[in-house]
């Protein structure tokens, strides 16, 4: 696979070229608009002695495109803040009579709530206690198991072109407890066809084979991250028996762009232990994607409010057909099957249906008579 990645130029006439792009992107095709999954953090704010803070301000950046989120601490000491896209946030605590706490590398992740707790120092707000390890981010506050593929995973396996090009779908089975195939598969030994589908926390139901997704697959290039259900589902995943919950990407405070093309071809394959040349098959899967911000116009403190991401990919094939087949000659068409004969020059009778006798038309056996030929069956034929 050849790859080319990362555009850091900010000249005007590109960003405004990619700002129309991107807004005319999503006039005329809505059904790539970027939503807002289910995840958030969520978490408790104390003192060193472990007393609980109430009122304190708690801002969550997100680290990839400065987009801000604000809580105030309850008087339990609690705070939350759901809706926020997955992705790597810092959380920043501010309360009177102590210092300022930052948090950095706070990992959310698609469709789960981070548990995030917060413990201040005492002594001035303009002292700050800044921790740059990733913190470990639990899940407390939903009862069901998943595994989650992140982008760093996605990006980083192989590919595989055989038949419809990559499909996201195949991502599932990275997860324990997931078998079967692209079309029938199933979740922690649930039955086929009952998983439910959300993109972007939106789900995407089929009034049959729900599930199978390989017909309505988007680009491979557009998933950020994907996450399998496996156990005890919430209830906003309904009667399904797992769920499989795909993060689209989204641009960020800088450009970025690649081209990829994925080429299989029989100059790589070997002949194979049952055929005497090597089979043809030629596939070529190619696209690019592009994101970044729209910075038209620009809103609050300066950064960017509005973010853009667009991928696109095309898939070819090239094969070689070995299997057998029978069609009819220039005759048959015609309705005369004198020349449907058997290996010793024998002619095969035709029936006709409607009075089981061998057809018969002007004393020929075997001829259909050509006004028994509907004018479309003529057309076609």
């Amino acid at each position: 696979m050849r790859r080319f990645t990362e555009w850091g130029g900010r000249l005007s006439a590109t960003r405004a070229l990619f700002a129309v792009f991107a807004l005319s992107f999503a006039i005329l095709s809505s059904g790539h608009l970027y939503a807002q999954a289910n995840a958030g953090i969520t978490g408790t704010v104390t003192d060193s002695s472990g007393a609980v803070i109430d009122g304190a301000n708690v801002t969550i950046t997100n680290q990839g495109t400065g987009v801000l989120s604000h809580a105030t601490s309850s008087s339990a000491g609690t705070y939350s803040v759901t809706g926020l896209v997955p992705g790597i946030y810092s959380i920043t605590v501010e309360a009177t009579g102590f210092k300022k706490g930052v948090q950095n590398s706070v990992n959310v992740e698609v469709s789960t709530t981070s548990t995030i707790n917060i413990v201040l120092s005492t002594g001035s707000t303009a002292e700050t206690v800044e921790v740059t390890a990733s913190a470990i981010a639990l899940n407390t506050t939903q009862p069901q198991l998943g595994s989650t593929v992140e982008p760093i995973v996605v990006k980083a396996l192989p590919s595989e072109v055989s038949g419809r090009g990559r499909q996201i779908d195949a991502l599932q089975f990275l997860a324990p407890g997931v078998t079967g195939s692209a079309f029938s598969h199933r979740i922690s030994g649930g039955v086929d066809f009952e998983q439910e589908i959300v993109y972007n926390g939106v789900p995407a139901p089929q009034p049959e084979t729900e599930g199978y997704t390989t017909n309505f697959n988007p680009p491979y290039e557009m998933v950020q991250e994907f996450r399998v259900e496996r156990t005890t589902f919430a209830a906003q995943f309904g009667l399904g028996q797992g769920a499989l919950t795909y993060q689209m990407a989204s641009g960020t405070n800088k450009y970025h762009g690649d081209l990829f093309e994925i080429n299989r071809n029989s100059f790589f394959d070997s002949k194979g232990f049952f055929n005497t040349t090597v089979p043809t098959d030629h596939e070529n899967n190619y696209g690019f994607t592009v994101g970044g911000p729209i910075s038209i116009p620009k809103l609050y403190d300066g950064r960017n409010r509005t973010f853009g991401h667009y991928s696109q990919e095309w898939y070819q094939q090239n094969n070689e057909n070995t299997n057998s087949s029978t069609v009819p000659t220039a005759l048959e068409k015609t309705g005369d099957f004198t020349d449907f004969v058997d290996s010793n020059g024998n002619i095969i009778p035709i029936y006709d249906p409607t009075t089981g006798k061998q057809f018969e038309y002007e004393g020929r056996l075997n001829v259909i008579d050509p006004a028994r030929i509907s004018k479309n069956s003529a057309s076609l034929l």
